[in-house]
């Protein structure tokens, strides 16, 4: 959305010129001028020079009856008729607040009379929640912003490809979007390219578009440490890793990848040769932390690991839990060389058989059982999906979470690890905090869950794949004679309606 402002030119009387910034932070100057025809309509021409030298851009319209300047954009004197133009462009005498939630000349051809009530509606409840300060105004404004820088990034940069669904929604955003929000979501999107961490030549195997921010790695399917680049990756959407992965799309997979494999996360670009040492690091915190008797599926042992589970916790809430450790980061401080060369066999072994049992989430502090997220850096640092997903960190003033607010945040001296409200307050922690023990999201991550044996995963015979298609195909039967059926009620409902107004209307006529 543009914000012209057309200013008289005092040596001209039909000439006009605006001047400002555009999306792109580029200065420029609109002149142009206006006539009017025989037939009394007003036709205006006015071209945008740029002061970085971009292409200029022509734009010819003319006033309709309501006010409103309709015409085409076209980037040479010759590309702006009906006939051929760029695009077209409307141009109306409103505040840009309002202009948002003015409907498109689409919507006013389905149906005018309910384009005009939404408009009405949503321009007066965002008129009076801007007036009484109320945090729904702001949050929405919030909230669109995300929302378009994200579906942006996706759409033009990285990511699994926005669905239909979405599509419509990036391009209801960017034009819900007022001038100053635009800006500040460039801002931020520029902000995001030049600091997210972006995957070189990694694509996802679950969509197949290039990686940046987050990467998750299949530690089940890497063959061995001299094939380093042969991985099976994804992005950190779940509709990429939930999928199953065959030697069709990987030749060098000796068998498929599936959705119930052990997942790691690294949130840093990640060479190859450093891939070994992570990998194994990760493994080494997966095993110590699911257990000894994690791999184990006998069923007398799935009856002591239950009443061990029970013992372990009625241990500790007497003792008071991992919830009662303060939020100065000793819950989750680094692993020190020197404290596990102190601490004994047994006490190591004590806390790997109890900390798959029952753990609280380093964030919010609940109680957090697999499968969950561990980071491969921190002692005993269990994260719940709900807080790896929105990276939250916990204010050691007040000890509630906050959204990470950068992507490196906690590198710098200059992060406190304090929230907006006690930044505001001037709140500080109640000891002295040990940077160095706080967890970040630059850690790497790895998926805590219980071993799955995939042997059997894959049909082995002939037999089980054809058993195997006809019940996929009895499924997909099934479900279309479902929806069929729902089809022919809504057109019997439609037939019935439509019956009982020709009846309607005849009686009428008739009296």
């Amino acid at each position: 959305m543009w914000v012209w402002i057309f200013e008289p030119v005092p040596e001209n009387d039909y000439a006009f010129r605006a001047s400002g910034v555009d999306y792109d932070l580029d200065s420029y100057v609109l002149e142009g001028t206006y006539s009017i025809s025989d037939d009394g309509v007003v036709e205006v021409d006015f071209q945008i020079t740029y002061e970085s030298g971009s292409p200029q851009e022509y734009y010819k319209g003319r006033i309709d009856e309501k006010g409103s300047l309709i015409g085409f954009k076209g980037f040479s004197p010759d590309n702006v008729t009906e006939d051929n133009y760029a695009s077209r462009f409307i141009v109306r005498r409103i505040p840009p607040d309002i202009m948002v939630h003015r409907p498109s000349p689409m919507e006013f051809e389905e149906n005018a009379p309910r384009a005009l009530w939404r408009f009405a509606r949503d321009t007066i409840m965002m008129q009076t929640r801007r007036k009484m300060w109320s945090w729904s105004y702001f949050r929405g404004r919030r909230d669109l912003r995300r929302r378009y820088v994200e579906l942006n990034i996706r759409t033009w940069e990285y990511g699994p490809p926005p669905s239909s669904e979405e599509t419509e929604e990036f391009l209801a955003s960017r034009k819900a979007l007022i001038p100053d929000d635009a800006l500040m979501a460039l801002n931020i999107r520029k902000e995001l390219l030049r600091t997210l961490p972006k995957h070189f030549d990694i694509p996802c195997d679950g969509c197949g578009e290039p990686i940046g921010g987050a990467r998750i790695i299949c530690m089940d399917c890497r063959k061995n440490d001299s094939e380093l680049w042969h991985t099976v990756d994804f992005c950190d959407d779940p509709r990429c890793y939930s999928v199953t992965v065959t030697a069709q799309n990987r030749d060098y997979l000796e068998k498929p990848h599936l959705p119930t494999h052990t997942f790691m996360k690294i949130r840093t670009y990640v060479h190859w040769r450093d891939l070994i040492d992570a990998a194994s690091n990760a493994q080494s915190e997966l095993d110590r932390y699911r257990g000894p008797n994690a791999g184990d599926t006998s069923e007398s042992d799935s009856d002591e690991a239950e009443d061990e589970t029970d013992e372990t916790r009625e241990v500790k809430n007497e003792e008071g839990g991992d919830g009662d450790e303060d939020a100065s980061g000793e819950k989750s401080g680094h692993k020190s060389s020197t404290e596990e060369e102190a601490g004994s066999d047994d006490q190591q072994s004590s806390r790997s058989s109890t900390a798959a049992k029952l753990s609280n989430c380093f964030a919010c502090h609940s109680p957090t059982e697999m499968p969950c997220w561990y980071c491969t850096v921190c002692t005993d640092c269990v994260i719940c999906d709900s807080c790896e997903s929105q990276t939250l960190l916990p204010c050691v003033a007040c000890n509630k979470t906050f959204i990470q607010p950068t992507w490196w945040y906690g590198l710098e001296s200059k992060d406190r690890f304090v929230c907006n409200i006690c930044t505001v307050k001037g709140a500080e922690p109640s000891e002295r905090v040990n940077r160095e023990t706080l967890h970040v999201y630059t850690h790497p991550l790895v998926r805590a869950r219980e071993r799955v044996d995939d042997e059997d995963s894959e049909p082995s015979t002939t037999a089980d794949r054809l058993e195997l298609l006809e019940s996929t195909v009895r499924s997909i039967q099934d479900s279309f004679n479902t929806r069929f059926g729902k089809l022919e009620d809504t057109l019997a409902l439609l037939q019935q309606a439509i019956t009982n107004l020709m009846e309607l209307k005849s009686e009428s006529q008739t009296t």
